[in-house]
């Protein structure tokens, strides 16, 4: 299953047709703020990030079961950015990510596409904990996180040599919130 649909959402493995799409994501400079190197990449650079990403995304997807979608508007099939889950070797986890066009912020669409790879990760793939990782800063992205269900645990550089705000959430904690959403007994 490597497509989902949301009420606003398609969300679908990357083609290499999205590559330029993508890569005026990674030029904007508002877009990219909080990314690293914390400004857009020259035109060049970003074409070159975006086909390679495509690729390894989709190699991701072949290895795992699992890994970042192209992110469409389900109203026009306009490509709006990327969401999903990345296996973490260097720490032994699983990171749910997500990257939007500024021209959908604040319409709930980050929170909408990170819950349904949550959901995704913990009912069809089996994981028992999922993370996330945000710049301290970055306070609607945190927002995001602590929406789906994921909670603050620490700031830390030890990833990617820069300093980052961790959340988590473990599989029984997110099914109690789940069941507690629906009215359901949690148990």
């Amino acid at each position: 299953m490597s497509e989902i649909e949301t009420p606003a959402l398609r969300l679908r493995r990357f083609r290499m047709a999205d590559a330029p799409g993508l890569a005026r994501l990674y030029t904007d400079d508002v877009i990219m703020r909080y990314m690293l190197p914390g400004k857009g990449l020259a035109k060049a650079e970003a074409e070159t990030r975006a086909r390679a990403n495509i690729t390894n995304f989709n190699a991701h997807w072949d290895r795992l079961g699992f890994g970042v979608w192209a992110m469409e508007e389900r109203q026009g099939g306009r490509l709006i950015g990327q969401c999903g889950l990345r296996q973490l070797d260097e720490i032994g986890e699983v990171e749910v990510l997500y990257l939007l066009n500024k021209t959908v912020w604040g319409r709930g669409l980050a929170t909408q596409a990170a819950a349904a790879a949550l959901d995704f990760g913990f009912r069809t793939i089996g994981l028992r904990r999922i993370v996330g990782f945000t710049n301290p800063a970055n306070a609607a992205s945190r927002r995001v996180l602590e929406k789906i269900g994921l909670r603050f645990e620490r700031l830390s550089d030890e990833l990617w040599n820069t300093m980052l705000a961790w959340h988590a959430v473990e599989l029984e904690d997110w099914l109690a919130a789940e069941a507690r959403s629906l009215g359901e007994p949690a148990g």
